[in-house]
């Protein structure tokens, strides 16, 4: 990865191990080593800006997340091993920032795309079958 990264002024490190299910250290050799190795990799490049994607789901399981931002406090005990593994590597993030390494990190409530297996396939075979239903007419 360092040498792919040279010569990069900013890094998005948006890969996860993102699954409502499997054991939960392979959550963390994935979220929370993966996400270090990508650090390291970008401070040894010379990267000076890095920016992790991380989840709305580190929040989930408090209370209500209403004009939540980035800066809201992670929770104790999130709910899961993906939210649990995503808050260490944020943990892991923010420690890496420095004056010549500035670390920034956002909290999506969703991605996807082409090609998604994770959340598309949930959305659109309700779609096609004609079971999903929008709230309000998705208001």
């Amino acid at each position: 990865m360092t040498a792919g990264m040279h010569g990069c002024a900013t890094v998005f490190h948006c890969a996860a191990l993102a699954s409502d299910w499997g054991p939960k250290e392979e959550f963390y050799r994935h979220n929370v080593v993966g996400t270090e190795a990508v650090i390291n990799a970008a401070r040894a490049s010379g990267v000076k800006t890095f920016l992790h994607v991380s989840t709305k789901a580190v929040l989930v399981g408090g209370r209500d997340i209403v004009n939540a931002d980035e800066s809201w406090p992670l929770l104790d005990s999130p709910q899961g091993h993906y939210p649990w593994s995503k808050g260490l590597a944020e943990k892991a993030v923010l420690a890496a920032n420095s004056a010549d390494f500035r670390s920034e990190i956002v909290r999506p409530r969703f991605i996807w795309g082409k090609d998604d297996i994770t959340l598309l396939p949930k959305i659109v075979k309700p779609a096609q079958n004609g079971s999903l239903k929008w709230v309000d007419g998705g208001n």
